[in-house]
C-alpha cells in the first residue's frame, strides 16, 4: 500500500467544543444502556435513504466521519449496476430527539471487495431534504459529533487460531425506536470469520459473524463500549452472509483512498502507524509460511 506524503490541513472550527466533546468521550468508561440520555456515538449515525432511476429505495445506516463524510456498506448505494440517482442522510443530535434530514450525498468511492463505500455531502437540507445553505445547526453535527476511528488502536493482529472462533464481546449498535429516535442496543456473541489467502496459503481474520434473525440494518455501525467504532455490517466479497467487517478494514479502505485520492479526510500519521503495524504482521505471517 502507498500513503500520501501532503500535510493534512487543520481543522479549526468549534475546537473548544470538539476538545470538551472528545475529552468526554475518553473518561467515559461505561454506558448504561437503561439511560435515557444516548450515548454521544448515538448522534454521529444517520438513516441513509437511497433512490434509484428504477425507482428502487433503499435504507440503512452510515456513520459520520471528518468534513461531511460518511462510510457505509457498498451493498446500499448498489442496485444491479446502477448508482443512486439521490442519497439523503437524515441525523439528530442532543438538542431534539427526532431524526431529521440534513444533507444530500453521494458516493466517493466503492470497495465491493472489503463491502465498503465512503459517500461525501454535496448539499445541506432542511428537515424536509430541501435544498438550503448550511446553518449552524449542520455545522454542529458536523463538527461535533465525527468520528475518529483512528484513535482506537487495536494490534493488528490477521491471523488467529481457527480452532477458537467463538467470543463473547460486548458490542454496542444503534436501533432506530419510538419517536423515530435513535437509541443504543447491545449484542454479545459473535463468531470470528476468515477467508483463505491463496498466496499466504493462511486463513486470514476480517469479521464477525452474528445470528441471521439478528434485527440490524445493512451499514449498521457498531462499538465498543468506550464508543470506539469497531466494525460496520456489510455484505463482502469473501462470505455470502452479511458480516461485522472489522475495523483495521475499513482503515485500509480509508487509507488506501487517502493515498489514490489524496483526501485530506484522516491523519496522515495515523495511516503511516497503520501501514507500518500491518508490514509488520505480515512479515510474521510470510516467515510462517516459508516465503
Amino acid at each position: 500500500m502507498a500513503f500520501a506524503s501532503e500535510d493534512l490541513k487543520p481543522d479549526l472550527t468549534h475546537e473548544g467544543l470538539k476538545d470538551k466533546v472528545l475529552k468526554n468521550k475518553k473518561t467515559q468508561e461505561k454506558i448504561d444502556l437503561s439511560e435515557e440520555k444516548p450515548p454521544n456515538w448515538v448522534h454521529s449515525i444517520g438513516l441513509l435513504t437511497v433512490y434509484f432511476d428504477d425507482g428502487t429505495l433503499k435504507q440503512g445506516f452510515g456513520a459520520l466521519l471528518r468534513e461531511g463524510h460518511f462510510i457505509t456498506t457498498a451493498d446500499l448505494v448498489q442496485n444491479a449496476k446502477d448508482f443512486p440517482k439521490n442519497i439523503y442522510v437524515k441525523m439528530q443530535d442532543d438538542s431534539a430527539k427526532p431524526l431529521i434530514c440534513i444533507a444530500k450525498l453521494e458516493v466517493s468511492a466503492l470497495d465491493t471487495q472489503k463491502g465498503l463505500a465512503l459517500l461525501k455531502t454535496i448539499d445541506y437540507t432542511d428537515e424536509y431534504c430541501n435544498i438550503r445553505d448550511q446553518s449552524f445547526y449542520h455545522k454542529r453535527i458536523f463538527d461535533l459529533y465525527y468520528l475518529d476511528i483512528f484513535a482506537h488502536r487495536v494490534p493488528m493482529i490477521i491471523a488467529y487460531n481457527t480452532d477458537k472462533v467463538e467470543m463473547n464481546k460486548k458490542m454496542l449498535f444503534p436501533l432506530i425506536k419510538g419517536y423515530y429516535t435513535f437509541s443504543a442496543s447491545s449484542i454479545n456473541k459473535q463468531k470470528r470469520l476468515f477467508y483463505y489467502d491463496k498466496k499466504l496459503k493462511r486463513n486470514l481474520f476480517y469479521a464477525y459473524g452474528i445470528a441471521r434473525n439478528f434485527d440490524v440494518k445493512m451499514g449498521n455501525p457498531f462499538f465498543d463500549e468506550k464508543g470506539n467504532l469497531i466494525g460496520i455490517y456489510t455484505r463482502t466479497a469473501y462470505y455470502n452472509e452479511p458480516v461485522i467487517v472489522h475495523e483495521n478494514i475499513i482503515k485500509s479502505f480509508l487509507c488506501n483512498l487517502q493515498a489514490d485520492f489524496k483526501l485530506y479526510t484522516w491523519n496522515e500519521r495515523d495511516c503511516r502507524i497503520f501501514q507500518y503495524n500491518l508490514i509488520e504482521n505480515m512479515k510474521d505471517i510470510v516467515q510462517d509460511s516459508g516465503y
